[in-house]
């Protein structure tokens, strides 16, 4: 798992405050315990393994440096299933993609 601290350390001798501030601020938050029917719980274990395997963007501007989710990479989430013992077809593919765009749009609604 990556390490926060490590990443903000790095990012800030970058000259990246800004996504310090992002990486330190997302490693802060605790997020309520769901509750996820049987029949999804193999995508849902995938989904929250996949945390780090999102493709992004880093926009950088004078004063501000914006990270935006542009999707999973499919690839890192097949190995995550494998990993964790989760078949890999198309009905896992599905439940994530369902569950990728409910992200994203959340993170896009957040961002506003």
């Amino acid at each position: 798992m990556t390490n926060p601290a490590k990443v903000a350390r790095a990012l800030r001798a970058a000259g990246a405050e800004d996504a310090a501030k992002h990486v330190e601020g997302n490693s802060q938050t605790r997020l309520p315990p769901v509750q996820v029917d049987a029949d999804n719980a193999s995508s849902f274990r995938v989904f929250t393994a996949c945390e780090t395997q999102w493709d992004q963007l880093v926009v950088t501007g004078t004063k501000k440096v914006v990270i935006v989710r542009t999707g999973l990479d499919y690839m890192r989430a097949e190995s995550a299933a494998r990993a964790l013992g989760v078949e890999w077809n198309a009905a896992t593919l599905s439940d994530l993609r369902v569950m990728e765009v409910a992200a994203i749009n959340a993170w896009a609604k957040d961002a506003r």
